[in-house]
């Protein structure tokens, strides 16, 4: 807790929220002004968290339904916080109340995932699983998580199973989506030259996805003339032409296969209008949003070759 304390300003008890919402990165404050209300989404008593007894987990939005977290646990600010701000990129040299870099990205992961399960329409449980996470990040004490979404959940109905699935998708964004298959990638300048068989005036490539079976949910902008089919874990593309193709084939990534860009996330932060409001931050996350196949070269199969017959004797 001492560490937390330190990163607050002067003279305010800060409670830092993050607001779900992807923002355009713009370095510095604006004279951008939010106000937040708070609805008490917890029951049944208190629990003791991050040192404190805690008996309110309040679920915050704006006026027009952008969600916002809390981040000090263990301040109760009332009912509404009104403030002032503007935007970060994380490769700014200072960020407020955020301690390093690595916390940026978790606090940008937790947001995008709740943005992705419906931000202002997703369940209590997905609000307090985002919201617990919130506070483990600024805390410092991520490897306690698990123990606090225990207790959360006894008290704010489906947090346990929001919980798995977020801690999914920081897992998975962390392995930066590795497993693609080797025929295709995120950066449409490193996508290996795959090459098509061509017969019977019909050119043709099998991709196999077996081992990423979410391909199967990408999709594909094919060129005219092309023709895309699904058959068990293999993709094939079609292309029926006067010429050999050589095309970039851009896919729609599915949200289980999204890559963090390097050093892309942007923060929003907002800082207090009155003495008793609190810090608030924005959170945007840019994603590679694309996968790309390049389609460089042919072959032609070869063809058995007849026996020639044999020549005919004289005098037949």
């Amino acid at each position: 807790m001492n560490q937390l304390k330190k990163r607050w300003l002067s003279g305010v008890m800060a409670v830092v929220l993050l607001l779900v919402n992807l923002l355009s990165p713009v370095t510095g404050y604006a004279d951008e002004s939010m106000r937040f209300n708070g609805n008490n989404i917890w029951q049944d008593g208190s629990e003791i968290l991050f040192d404190q007894e805690r008996h309110y987990l309040f679920r915050w939005m704006d006026t027009s339904g952008q969600t916002a977290f809390c981040i000090d646990p263990g301040n109760h600010m009332g009912f509404d916080v009104r403030v002032m701000g503007g935007h970060y990129k994380i490769t700014d040299d200072e960020v407020p109340y955020i301690a390093s870099e690595e916390d940026f990205k978790l606090l940008s992961l937790i947001c995008d995932w709740y943005d992705k399960n419906g931000a202002k329409f997703a369940t209590n449980g997905q609000y307090a699983a985002a919201q617990g996470a919130v506070w483990a990040v600024i805390a410092g004490e991520w490897d306690q998580v698990e123990s606090y979404m225990t207790k959360i959940n006894r008290h704010v109905k489906g947090t346990g199973s929001a919980w798995t699935s977020l801690k999914d998708w920081i897992e998975n964004a962390y392995q930066g989506a590795k497993g693609l298959p080797e025929w295709c990638s995120f950066n449409q300048d490193d996508a290996p030259a795959q090459t098509m068989t061509l017969e019977d005036g019909v050119y043709t490539i099998h991709l196999d996805f077996s081992e990423k079976p979410e391909i199967a949910e990408v999709r594909w902008k094919l060129p005219d003339g092309w023709m895309q089919s699904i058959s068990g874990k293999t993709l094939t593309l079609s292309y029926n032409g006067a010429s050999m193709p050589t095309v970039l084939i851009e896919g729609d990534v599915p949200t289980s296969l999204k890559k963090i860009k390097k050093n892309s996330q942007s923060l929003t932060i907002y800082k207090p209008e009155r003495t008793r409001d609190q810090a608030m931050i924005g959170a945007g996350l840019d994603t590679e949003n694309y996968i790309y196949i390049n389609i460089g070269g042919v072959t032609i199969p070869d063809r058995p070759m007849l026996d020639e017959p044999e020549p005919l004797k004289a005098g037949n």
